[in-house]
């Protein structure tokens, strides 16, 4: 009799911890949404200026900066529709060989993409293309 309720009693405590951990699931299979306000951010030492490129908060076309000297940086919050937005640049004005770069793309607080790039033999420098989708 004394095994019976022993084994019961296993049964019963598997049961509730399968049904604790299928408690845990959410309905939702959707991940969860990304953050829309994003933060560009480009550091370095890199001493020529920079072009960049980067899709528009409402996602019609493009925002283009010039003569960006680093460091920089810039928030936005994009539209509900945007669905992926992508940056690029270049040198406008030449640094010197060997000069680095890293842009960031962050998430709300988070890093989602980043890039390095170092300046050419001529001081040019090329932004890599980055792209982030929520």
């Amino acid at each position: 009799m004394k095994q019976r309720t022993s084994k019961h009693y296993l049964a019963i405590l598997l049961a509730s911890l399968l049904f604790s951990i299928s408690c845990n699931k959410s309905g939702n299979n959707s991940p969860e949404p990304r953050s829309r306000n994003i933060k560009f951010e480009i550091s370095g030492n890199f001493s020529g200026k920079l072009l960049l490129v980067y899709t528009r908060e409402d996602g019609n076309g493009n925002t283009t900066v010039n003569d960006i000297s680093v460091p920089w940086s810039r928030e936005l919050v994009y539209a509900s529709n945007v669905k992926t937005i992508g940056v690029g640049g270049n040198a406008s004005a030449v640094g010197v060989a060997g000069q680095k770069i890293t842009f960031k793309i962050y998430s709300g607080n988070s890093l989602v993409v980043s890039g390095d790039a170092t300046a050419g033999s001529l001081g040019e420098i090329v932004i890599p293309a980055l792209t982030f989708s929520f």
